[in-house]
């Protein structure tokens, strides 16, 4: 007897529940969000019940669309629910995005340099407001 596990799918071909439509919708949705604010999506939904396998054909969906685009987005694959301790999570994002981008050939100095630029000119982040004090500072 054969069992089949539980494993998301990759690709649209392999779709049998018939959620590529909405994968290749969605995909194509965040490929041509144009705008200068964040995006924040949410898929929700018991254990079991296809997000991977839709966030997966949604990336296939956005690569057949970026395949002849000289700016190609830079998708990372990142399970925050897989470390436990919050240095260590930003450590391995933070290396993580590194080899990204080092892939792509995007200069990350330059990236994070404007970030940080916007957040102090905004106020958005006082870390010394934040820090323990400890003695005579």
């Amino acid at each position: 007897m054969d069992y089949i596990t539980d494993r998301p799918i990759d690709t649209a071909e392999n779709d049998l529940l018939g959620r590529s439509f909405f994968s290749k919708q969605l995909g194509e949705t965040i490929y041509k969000y144009n705008s200068k604010d964040g995006l924040v999506i949410g898929l929700f939904g018991e254990w079991g019940t296809g997000k991977t396998s839709i966030v997966n054909m949604a990336i296939e969906e956005i690569k057949e669309l970026a395949k002849n685009d000289e700016n190609k987005p830079v998708i990372m694959e990142f399970s925050p629910w897989n470390y436990s301790d919050k240095n260590n999570l930003i450590h391995l994002f933070l290396q993580n995005l590194e080899k990204q981008v080092d892939n792509k050939n995007i200069n990350i100095n330059k990236l994070l340099k404007s970030y940080a630029k916007k957040i102090s000119s905004n106020n958005y982040l006082d870390i010394l407001s934040h820090m323990p004090k400890i003695g005579f500072i």
